[in-house]
């Protein structure tokens, strides 16, 4: 491997060279530009891998054209727009592993090296380590926010969609505003519809339990940065309730109506839930005794 790097200024041009990758940058092999680092790996792995890079190592070169043949030498690289180098690098690290541990290298790598992992082997047809980053993605189980479920599911698997909506529409919390403005309009106001039938259905299932003293505001997490003011100055009288905690048949009741309910809301603009499948308990995220919601006796608006 080829040490250090070659980002100073090459004779009297002004302009830097491209970099030489530190870790991923060997003696043979296939010269890549991505992002401003140049990358020289074999090309054995990504032949074999994507559909992509096997159609691409596979052009022949025309007559005499041996000098011109990108790949070959690093002032005439295989240049990948649009990638990132980070996400390239970790695809590498999947696909040649610096160590002897091949059952368990991936072990301790999170979310969002997997979603690294996920975006480039999308961008070049690499359809078995796709599935492989997917899996450990939903093993992890990790996504930051509902929003960036449904935006990631919604360009490399669809069943992340309807999962985030679900989170948007059980959670305790309203939409934030900058989630109303990722979502769109039309979008936000579906959720808002889907929560307030889910919180009725919900009451209808298991019915409300009043605290023994009425508090003075409602028992909303962080309701005082929604309302400077504080909570009375919007909802008033003030009185709150929460779900009992042991009712399980209840609960799993509450899950299948919300598959319902997201079902008659978003139609088919979000997928289906497969027949005779459970539904996902994206509520177990949530202790159950923090779900409390404003008072419905009066048709109030959330």
């Amino acid at each position: 491997m080829t040490e250090g790097n070659s980002c100073l200024p090459s004779g009297k041009s002004s302009e830097p060279v491209p970099c030489k990758d530190e870790q991923y940058y060997f003696e043979d092999g296939t010269v890549f530009l991505v992002n401003g680092w140049l990358f020289r790996i074999p090309r054995m792995m990504l032949q074999l891998e994507s559909e992509v890079f096997r159609g691409m190592f596979t052009m022949p070169a025309g007559h005499g054209e041996l000098q011109t043949v990108e790949g070959i030498r690093d002032n005439n690289p295989i240049s990948l727009p649009d990638v990132s180098d980070t996400d390239f690098r970790r695809l590498l690290a999947y696909l040649y592993p610096m160590t002897t541990d091949y059952t368990n290298f991936t072990v301790s790598w999170g979310h969002e090296a997997w979603m690294s992992i996920l975006r480039v082997s999308d961008r070049f047809m690499m359809e078995n380590i796709k599935q492989k980053a997917i899996a450990s993605i939903n093993k992890l189980d990790d996504f930051p926010t509902p929003v960036e479920r449904i935006h990631n599911g919604t360009k490399y698997h669809l069943p992340w969609v309807r999962q985030g909506y679900k989170q948007l529409v059980i959670r305790p919390m309203p939409l934030t505003a900058e989630e109303g403005h990722a979502l769109g309009m039309e979008t936000t106001v579906r959720v808002a519809e889907a929560r307030e039938r889910f919180v009725r259905e919900r009451n209808r299932l298991s019915g409300p339990q009043r605290s023994s003293t009425s508090p003075s505001v409602y028992e909303w997490p962080g309701s005082s940065g929604y309302y400077p003011d504080g909570p009375s100055s919007r909802f008033a009288p003030q009185r709150s309730w929460t779900r009992p905690a042991s009712t399980p048949h209840n609960l799993k009741d509450s899950l299948e109506a919300v598959e319902i309910i997201l079902d008659e809301v978003f139609g088919n603009t979000i997928p289906q839930r497969p027949a005779g499948t459970a539904p996902l308990n994206v509520a177990s995220r949530y202790p159950q005794e923090r779900v409390v919601f404003a008072n419905y006796d009066d048709e109030d608006d959330y």
